[in-house]
């Protein structure tokens, strides 16, 4: 679970890094998808994914602005 939720962090990490190029929106668009599908799942008690989804999800926003 730590494994998956520090891979989830990257990937928000990542989103954030390329925040003024926009040549990357199909891919942010895509991960967005997965991010969400990801959130609808039931998480456990102590699973850190629940939180690093989310922060990730915020780092996409600010990426996506609009078309988010």
């Amino acid at each position: 679970m730590n494994l998956r939720a520090r891979t989830i962090e990257s990937i928000g990490f990542m989103v954030s890094a390329v925040s003024e190029n926009r040549d990357f929106l199909p891919a942010v668009k895509s991960i967005t998808e997965k991010l969400f599908v990801l959130l609808n799942q039931e998480f456990a008690h102590d699973d850190p994914q629940e939180v690093a989804v989310k922060e990730a999800l915020s780092k996409v926003a600010f990426y996506l602005k609009e078309d988010f």
